[in-house]
Formats: structure tokens, sequence, C-alpha cells
């Protein structure tokens, strides 16, 4: 099975961190990585990616992800890349992880028939979510790691979809526009999804959920849970010992640096 991964990355420094290295090194064990800043880089940071690439664009668009994910889209298409490859996989750095090798989750997915997209995280209804972000229909995968299979990267719909991405006015309009959007949109073609866990649930803030869905094999910590509740910073400080663990062997130097420049 051959993949090609887009990466979509956003640094206020203009710096490659050391968790982006984590992850892609991790990442281009199962797959080639396009990866995608929606800033410059120096030219010594863009050498550095290059040992995990093999290509990469840094440019401010200040489109999100799915800017990212469109112009890394539009590049394999332009270059006539995207029909060499049997599934595309779209992923970003709002993620600290993994904690698990990707293989084993590639393994299980790519077995099973009738499944034409999946992440790691596919919602269903959750009222309240869909309250506050205005949808009716919201079903969907979660953008930060969804992948796409052949049928999918090989129907013009799939393109035309990502033409249609342009700047927005919040990271709402985002989620509701283009990552609920995406899901709807492939449903309404037909396509079926999966996902490694399929949940009703806001897992954002729940905390001893999150570790223990870590424990059953979830590969990610959003950095969002740390930033966004003021509990949730406290949490990680009165349970840094427990996270620690938790993740293991993954560093927990990689999410202080973050976390510590953000406080």
């Amino acid at each position: 099975m051959k993949r090609i991964a887009i990466y979509a990355c956003y640094s206020k420094e203009n710096k490659v961190e050391d968790y982006v290295i984590y992850y892609l090194n991790e990442l281009k064990k199962i797959a080639d990585v396009v990866i995608v800043y929606d800033n410059s880089l120096d030219e010594d940071s863009i050498e550095q990616l290059r040992n995990y690439t093999i290509h990469g664009i840094f440019t401010n668009h200040n489109m999100y992800d799915f800017g990212s994910y469109k112009i890394g889209i539009e590049w394999l298409v332009n270059n006539g890349l995207i029909q060499k490859y049997d599934s595309l996989i779209l992923c970003n750095d709002s993620v600290f992880g993994p904690f698990y090798p990707f293989e084993n989750y590639f393994k299980t997915m790519e077995s099973k028939r009738n499944v034409d997209f999946w992440g790691f995280i596919k919602y269903q209804y959750n009222r309240k979510l869909a309250e506050r972000l205005d949808v009716i229909h919201f079903e969907h995968i979660q953008s930060y790691f969804i992948v796409l299979n052949k049928c999918i990267i090989s129907d013009f719909n799939f393109f035309n979809f990502f033409k249609l991405v342009t700047k927005e006015e919040s990271n709402r309009d985002v989620i509701k526009k283009y990552e609920i959007g995406l899901s709807q949109f492939l449903y309404k073609l037909g396509y079926k999804s999966d996902g490694i866990f399929v949940t009703d649930k806001d897992l954002l803030y729940s905390k001893n959920k999150t570790l223990k869905r870590i424990k059953k094999g979830f590969p990610f910590l959003k950095k969002k849970f740390f930033t966004m509740s003021p509990n949730n910073f406290s949490y990680y400080q009165n349970k840094y010992q427990k996270i620690k663990r938790t993740i293991s062997p993954y560093s927990m130097d990689l999410i202080d640096i973050v976390i510590d420049h953000k406080e």
C-alpha cells in the first residue's frame, strides 16, 4: 500500500519545533510526506525538514489547516503524483504524539471492507456541539488525521471541494465548512467512513477519559487540551507524573517546551 501524507503546520516563531520532528519521523515510516507551513522558515529549518519529507511549501496563506491541505493537494495534482498513491493522509500539528506506531492502525483499517475514509476520532451526533457550531448534520471524522482511500482521491468531486477552500474569519468557520463539511460532502457522494474511536462525546476537556483513551490505544493529545482551559492546565501540572507514565516513552520535554512557551 503506497501512501502520501500532507502535514499542515504553523509556527509563530517561524521555526521547526521538536514535537513536529518527532511526528514527522513516525509519519515517514508509513507514508511519503509533503509538509505545508502557513509561514516562512529559515533555510536551516527547511534543510532539517528535508530529512523527513519529499517536498516542503512555506508560505503565508492564512487559510488554517485546510488551506495547507489545499496547497499540498494542488502540488500533488500539478506534478502528476497523487494517482501514484493508494491513499492520502491529511494531518496537522495540532496534536502531540504519536504515542504508538501508526502501522498497526493502518493494518486494521486497510483490512476493512466498505471503508472509504477514516480517522482516529469519528464523531457521531452531539447535540450541544452541533448547536454550538450551528450545524444540523454533525457526523464527521476529525481532520487532524484523516485518511482518504483511492476511490476518493480518484474522484474529481474531491478536488472540487478543495478548490473552494478559502480564508475564513475564524477556526469555528473552518470546522463548520471544512472539517464537518468534508465528511458530509463525502457522505452525500455515497462514501463510507469509520474511526479507530467512535464517539458522541466532547473529548477536548475530558481529562481522565483522555488518559484512559490513550491507555486503550489512542495515539495523540490535542495541544488545546492544555491551553484552552485553565482547569486543564492545572490538571496538567497536578497530574504531570501520571501523564508522563501514560504517554511513555514519548518525552514530556516535547510537550513542556510548547506549553511553557504558550504560558
